[in-house]
């Protein structure tokens, strides 16, 4: 099945750009990741999902149910983080989960425990006394404790230091493998390409690509080289794409055979090289930062 599906969903503010004929499907138990600048149409997306606004136009499906005619159903089986979180300040982090297991229908269990010992969450302080690290554990083991087939998260690690975003996907990584799909919008790149099997990408309120990730290799690699006389020319003889120069440094990128590539840069007096693969901070970069590819 389905968890998400949209098509043409297009959500207009006046004159101002919302989304405009997003076509997206993610299926169930996959790990996604939502990928734009700020202004792209990200949290407009993530908010037709949740029924928080209503489209313009097009449809948002969660599990085969309509977003907006059926949103209290969808609701009882996601759960959302937003990337600033908001609770009642004189609320304890316990009573937060609580409150979140009461809404559905549910008791205090095991698994509220574990994630208040996963996420290292002081059940007196209360939400006012917090950081923003420790609001975001509390929201984190809130939207988990109650067990959902679909999680949203939005900028899901900020706040948290390094050792609970290791955590974090730890657990999330455990709920995947029996069955929860995650949604993650994020500006982290790092993260989503080591978490996510796919990713869309969004710019200008316009979907502009669905990839899939762990495939660095297939997607290239890039070259640095610094070599006075190299001669931009010898690029068509391994079809590179030259990226920048600047002065005597060379970087392409090359989706051909390595070895062409080396024995091209054997001709020449190569100062320095170095070489990594084509990741998604540069494929994020070459749609956001150079050319229209839109």
């Amino acid at each position: 099945m389905r968890a998400i599906v949209t098509q043409n969903l297009t959500k207009t503010y006046g004159r101002h750009r919302g989304i405009s004929n997003v076509d997206l499907e993610v299926q169930e138990g996959e790990r996604f990741g939502f990928i734009g600048p700020n202004g792209a149409g990200k949290s407009t997306t993530i908010k037709l999902l949740l029924g928080f606004l209503f489209p313009t136009s097009g449809s948002c499906r969660i599990f085969a149910k309509d977003c907006v005619k059926s949103s209290e159903i969808i609701k009882r089986v996601t759960s959302y983080v937003p990337s600033e979180v908001r609770f009642y300040r004189n609320l304890t982090g316990y009573q937060m989960i609580k409150t979140a297991l009461k809404f559905h229908h549910m008791r205090w269990d095991a698994v509220a425990d574990q994630l208040m010992e996963q996420f290292e969450i002081d059940p007196d302080k209360k939400m006012g006394e917090l950081s923003l690290g420790n609001k975001k554990k509390v929201a984190i083991a809130a939207a988990l404790v109650t067990c959902p087939a679909l999680l949203i998260l939005d900028e899901p690690t900020s706040g948290l230091d390094p050792l609970m975003q290791k955590t974090l996907f730890e657990v999330l990584k455990k709920r995947n493998e029996t069955g929860l799909t995650v949604f993650m919008s994020s500006h982290n790149l790092a993260e989503v390409e080591h978490f996510c099997q796919k990713a869309a990408f969004i710019k200008e309120g316009r979907l502009i690509e669905v990839t899939e990730l762990g495939r660095a290799r297939e997607n290239g690699k890039i070259f640095s080289v610094v070599a006075p006389e190299f001669d931009l020319a010898a690029l068509g003889e391994f079809d590179g794409e030259l990226l920048s120069q600047d002065n005597d440094t060379i970087c392409f990128l090359s989706h051909g055979d390595i070895n062409a590539v080396l024995k091209t840069l054997s001709r020449y007096n190569i100062q320095d090289l170095s070489v990594r693969d084509f990741d998604l901070e540069d494929k994020f970069l070459s749609y956001y930062e150079g050319g229209d590819k839109s």
